[in-house]
């Protein structure tokens, strides 16, 4: 009898594919499942449930991005409505710099240039010529359609001085306001001799010497 221990080849066992995160279970894979994870989602479609949650988190989303694009495209055409305003005061500004304040002529002068900028034209509106004669041009002062959007109004008023401010017979009181609407259109363009049917305003007022004083 040999003493020598019997070698038996190894038992060979047989192998499934298993999933990589089971849960702890060695459980072979059904049919048409890989071998990695989430694979067990492949074939099971969308509930009504998932589109309804992303249709509500997309709209979550995009509200917020819509309503500050709004507001920022508002309050960018009032800041370059208000910069016409005061452009078109400094204008007036101009005007009576180098108008006669002296004079009760010059003075009406100056005053006439006051008035709506815009005006109906069918329809629409389009810009009103004003009786003014551009540097370097011919004919009346024509501004541009994109003052339409605003109404603008412009009244130009030359006064004499409060009584009491020192050298008051020698100066003359300019005061150039500049009136306009944001997005609503004035039931009246023009107002003789009273406010303007406009919603805001600037102002710019100065003293301006008499030409008659010689410095």
């Amino acid at each position: 009898m040999s003493l020598h221990p019997v070698l038996r080849p190894p038992r060979r066992r047989k192998v499934f594919p298993f999933a990589a995160t089971d849960g702890g279970a060695n459980r072979p894979l059904r049919a048409g499942h890989g071998g990695f994870p989430g694979s067990r989602l492949r074939g099971r479609g969308v509930s009504l449930i998932e589109v309804v949650v992303g249709i509500g988190l997309a709209a979550i989303c995009t509200i917020p991005i819509l309503w500050l694009m709004t507001t920022t495209r508002t309050d960018t055409a009032k800041a370059v409505n208000y910069l016409r305003a005061v452009e078109l005061a400094q204008e007036g500004m101009e005007w009576a710099a180098i108008g006669d304040v002296s004079t009760p002529t010059g003075r009406a002068q100056i005053c006439g240039l006051s008035g709506s900028l815009v005006e109906a034209a069918g329809s629409g509106w389009r810009p009103v010529p004003v009786p003014a004669t551009p540097a370097g041009g011919a004919g009346p002062l024509v501004y541009s359609a994109q003052y339409n959007q605003a109404f603008f109004f412009r009244t130009i008023t030359v006064e004499d001085p409060p009584d009491g401010l020192p050298q008051s017979p020698y100066l003359a009181l300019v005061t150039v306001t500049v009136w306009w609407n944001e997005g609503r259109v004035p039931p009246v363009l023009e107002s003789l001799g009273g406010r303007p049917d406009r919603d805001r305003m600037v102002v710019l007022t100065r003293l301006q010497p008499k030409r008659e004083v010689a410095y």
